[in-house]
């Protein structure tokens, strides 16, 4: 089953509502699904928008398609996290913040 199948029918979305939020025709998305037809990385990009669907799933749809994943992952020590984790550091140990939050970067407190 194609990613963009299981995503359609985990949201409960018809082909023809896709289509109509997308701007793609109900018969080109069919194509699509069944493989008749390979989408442009702009339409497949509408098509995973248009289902609000997570950004692993969009990459794991954009990798089925023959394409490039468009989203990076990186773990939570990664250093291209380091600025963002030091200022989530610093608001959380803000006087104010202490008081209503208990937060570490293993999730226990």
């Amino acid at each position: 089953m194609h990613p963009l199948t299981a995503l359609r029918r985990e949201r409960r979305v018809s082909q023809m509502e896709l289509g109509l939020r997308a701007g793609v025709s109900q018969r080109h998305l069919s194509c699509i699904e069944t493989g008749r037809a390979r989408p442009t990385r702009a339409t497949l990009l509408a098509l995973l928008d248009a289902l609000d669907a997570p950004l692993a799933e969009r990459n794991a749809a954009l990798l089925a398609a023959g394409l490039a994943p468009a989203y990076t992952q990186h773990a939570l020590d990664a250093p291209q996290l380091a600025p963002a984790l030091d200022a989530v550091r610093q608001m959380l140990h803000a006087p104010a913040a202490r008081r209503r939050w208990c937060w570490t970067p293993s999730g226990t407190c």
